[in-house]
């Protein structure tokens, strides 16, 4: 299209090529008109005044922001609850280490401690 336009300015000024950007245009324009305003609800109609129109253009926007609004507040909490999340498995993790430092420390202090009467043992068997 950009193409077309193109030659048009610069002096080639074929009927069909205008033909062509004409008929891109009006589907362009359909398109537009079929997403801006749906074919059963006629923004403007002779039963409705342009301040109805105003008002009712207002309350969507209004709503409109309302849920924007709820989405961006959504996505923050979201947020937080992943960094909140992400702190909490940093803790387990180093929880987790030690309890598995603390469970070695404890296998050695009971081998120690099974040592220390099988010592005590040998030593009251040498006595007697």
């Amino acid at each position: 299209m950009e193409g077309m336009a193109q030659r048009i300015q610069h002096g080639n000024k074929k009927r069909a090529d205008e033909m062509k950007i004409f008929k891109k245009i009006s589907n362009f324009l359909e398109t537009k008109e079929s997403f801006i305003e749906p074919e059963s609800h006629p923004q403007w109609s002779p039963r409705r005044s342009k301040r109805d129109t105003d008002y009712n253009l207002y309350r969507r926007h209004h709503k409109l922001s309302i849920l924007l609004e709820d989405a961006d507040t959504l996505k923050r909490e979201q947020n937080e609850r992943q960094a909140k999340a992400k702190s909490l498995k940093a803790e387990l993790q180093y929880v987790r280490k030690k309890i598995n430092y603390l469970n070695n420390q404890l296998e050695n202090v009971d081998s120690k401690i099974l040592k220390a009467y099988k010592h005590g043992n040998q030593l009251r068997d040498q006595k007697k």
